[in-house]
């Protein structure tokens, strides 16, 4: 087996083995994207790929955030606005893939991933990094690392098949529509399906909004 196209490199190392898991799989993901290409793939054979950059940049953004608050990192909000912007490009992304994937240009989007990625772990990551004590991934409380599968991820994260209690204010004429939802999405399958939908941020985007958001990929 040859060279991959974006190789890992100890330049890319924070010295933070989770962090440099997570950002290994990301350049795994844009090593797909690449195969894809060569192989003959079109926007049709996107969504695999696709779905591994939501599930992945969402528990890495996460797990990055936690750490930086917790370590009082300054730049939190510039660097948490960088990830915002990420996610929502991959949803613009997504939602031409579904509605429009005759428009994508999978070569401009993988020029794109790389430049992003690479300069996002050269340089944005970084900045965080005199920060931190050196002692996060050996506590507890740590978030964990998503289950990998030899043709990507398994879908869900442990925490997302774990039970959780989540305490939060709401108006008290809101609390057993709550209880209802609370009860559906404990259920799952076809019983949360609806409220899942609601909440899904590429059903939401219309469709010119994805088209100008994920304008520097489309042919």
């Amino acid at each position: 087996m040859g060279e991959p196209y974006f190789p890992w490199a100890d330049r890319y190392d924070t010295g933070i083995q989770l962090i440099d898991n997570d950002h290994r799989r990301l350049f795994g993901i844009v090593n797909e994207l690449h195969d894809l290409i060569e192989n003959g793939g079109g926007p049709e054979d996107l969504k695999p790929i696709t779905d591994d950059l939501i599930l992945y940049t969402q528990v890495h953004f996460e797990r990055e955030e936690i750490l930086m608050d917790e370590y009082r990192f300054p730049h939190l909000q510039a660097h948490r606005k960088l990830h915002h912007d990420f996610v929502r490009m991959i949803y613009g992304i997504r939602k031409v893939e579904a509605e429009s994937p005759e428009k994508l240009d999978l070569k401009k989007m993988l020029v794109f991933l790389e430049g992003w990625l690479r300069r996002h772990v050269l340089k944005a990551d970084r900045e965080y990094i005199p920060y931190l004590k050196g002692d996060y991934g050996r506590r507890k409380s740590d978030l964990t690392i998503p289950v990998a599968k030899a043709s990507g991820l398994s879908g869900e994260t442990p925490q997302e098949q774990e039970e959780v209690t989540v305490s939060l204010k709401v108006p008290y004429a809101a609390v057993q529509t709550l209880r209802r939802c609370a009860n559906l999405l404990r259920q799952g399958g076809d019983h949360a399906a609806p409220l899942e939908a609601l909440t899904d941020p590429v059903a939401a985007m219309d469709i010119e909004d994805a088209l100008e958001i994920a304008k520097v990929v489309l042919r």
